[in-house]
């Protein structure tokens, strides 16, 4: 069982990408599970045969001291690296790609204050594709590994974020 700070929300959107908040849903479908995750799941008519499946884990920079300020981003970004079933360098993304998400619009990940979100679209073709997509989830919420390789080449993309994120001035500075 996670610690109690480390909720997670599983949200499985059939159709429709950016549908509305799973509060306002009709035909929801929500539960826990025993290891303390939330579901929610819900139907939608668009775009038909696609599923949207979202892991939101209650880890953010809201939560970090400072010297761990950029860790949960940090992490979100590893997820994409290696996890204990995808074992090379960008596999986890290779597999969803293969079943059909597209890197960058259906299939991609951001960290917040509050939260870190993981998000992707896959055709659902006779049930697997949500299967496909809940292995994937597990994998995050559970699997990822971090090594040296990992996090030595992460940390330019990382840095380069960060400098962006900042005005045009501070970003002349360097």
């Amino acid at each position: 069982t996670p610690p109690p700070h480390l909720n997670s929300t599983l949200l499985v959107n059939m159709a429709e990408p950016c549908g509305p908040a799973p509060h306002r849903c009709e035909n929801l479908a929500s539960g826990h599970l025993e290891n303390g995750l939330k579901y929610y799941v819900w139907n939608h008519p668009d775009p038909k045969g696609y599923c949207e499946l979202r892991l939101c884990v209650a880890v953010g920079s809201w939560y970090e001291r400072d010297e761990e300020s950029g860790f949960a981003h940090f992490v979100e970004h590893m997820a994409f690296k290696t996890t204990e079933r995808f074992t090379e360098n960008g596999e986890v993304t290779k597999f969803l790609e293969s079943k059909g998400a597209q890197y960058g619009h259906d299939l991609n990940a951001s960290t917040g204050l509050f939260d870190t979100t993981f998000r992707f679209q896959l055709p659902v073709r006779g049930g697997r594709g949500i299967e496909d997509g809940l292995d994937v989830l597990a994998e995050w919420a559970f699997g990822v590994r971090v090594t040296e390789d990992d996090v030595e080449s992460e940390r330019p993309v990382i840095l380069e974020e960060w400098r962006m994120k900042r005005g045009a001035k501070e970003r002349l500075k360097r």
